[in-house]
Order: C-alpha cells, then sequence, then structure tokens
C-alpha cells in the first residue's frame, strides 16, 4: 500500500494526470491511454499476487486493489488544487479505512 503510494506521487503523475485529461477530447490519446492504464492494473494485480499471494487470493482483493488504486489516483488529483485534507481526505486515515476493509476480506 505505502509503495504504490509513493508511485502515484512520483513527479510524473502530473503529466499522467495531464494525459487522461487530453484523453477526454483526444480519441487517440484516450486509446493509448487506455492501453497503459490497463497494463498499469495488471501489473499492479500481479505485483501484488507476487507479494502478497495469501492476500491476493483472498475473495475480493483485486476489487479491494482497484479501490485503492483509485482513492489514490482521486487524492493525488484533487491535492493537486493546493485543497487540504478537509477537501481531499488525509491519507493516513483513508489508509487505515482502507486496510480495515481489506482486514474484513479475511473472515
Amino acid at each position: 500500500m505505502d509503495y504504490l503510494w509513493e508511485v502515484h506521487n512520483l513527479p510524473i503523475a502530473g503529466a499522467i494526470h495531464e494525459l487522461f485529461v487530453a484523453a477526454r477530447t483526444d480519441a487517440d490519446v484516450a486509446a493509448r491511454m487506455g492501453q497503459v492504464l490497463a497494463y498499469a492494473v495488471d501489473l499492479v494485480v500481479e505485483v501484488a499476487g507476487r507479494v502478497a499471494p495469501t492476500l491476493s487470493a483472498l475473495k475480493g482483493f483485486r476489487e479491494w486493489l482497484l479501490l485503492s488504486v483509485a482513492t489514490m489516483r482521486g487524492v493525488v488529483t484533487v491535492s493537486a488544487l493546493g485543497v487540504g485534507p478537509a477537501h481531499v481526505g488525509d491519507w493516513a486515515v483513508l489508509r487505515n479505512q482502507l486496510m480495515a476493509v481489506l482486514d474484513s476480506l479475511k473472515t
């Protein structure tokens, strides 16, 4: 989880966000970004399976992972507006909530 958060906060994250915005009005960019997103999701799922095989075998893990990544993407995107945690959520709190959801998958 922490590593994924770091990846979502790399300097290149802003450029990737700009490409997603451009994809809204440019079919060629949209097609390519769709491919990139599909590859990235598959890679994250694959790496999670290697790093945490027991967790990744849980029913609902893939969906939890996608929820976590979408949350990270949203927090990073909205944080770029310069708003504080009151408007975007504090990452530490959101992380704890996501981890609680993961714990619930174990039961």
